[in-house]
């Protein structure tokens, strides 16, 4: 599914998926997201499913983003946030 901000109804999409048995989910996983599906747990398969048409619609993480999730696993604390928010611009 190619889906533009415009025509992306995530409401119709989940209901398509909970429709689709749990190796139908993992082949449609490993078509949008190239690699095996290592689940078997349905909902878990619609949640990354999901996640990954809207990513490929809005854009997915910021790099910001993506080097705090990298550097904070296996950290039992939390990230001290700055007090300012990066603000991103919408394109």
């Amino acid at each position: 599914m190619t889906a533009t901000r415009e025509r992306f109804d995530v409401g119709a999409e989940h209901r398509r998926l909970g429709a689709m048995t749990a190796g139908e989910l993992r082949q449609r996983e490993q078509e949008i997201g190239g690699d095996e599906a290592r689940s078997h747990n349905r909902e878990e398969l619609i949640r990354r499913i999901l996640w990954m048409l809207q990513a490929g619609v809005y854009g997915g993480l910021s790099e910001r983003a993506v080097a705090l999730a990298e550097g904070s696993r296996g950290r039992r604390s939390g990230y001290d946030f700055p007090h300012e928010p990066i603000r991103h611009r919408r394109s």
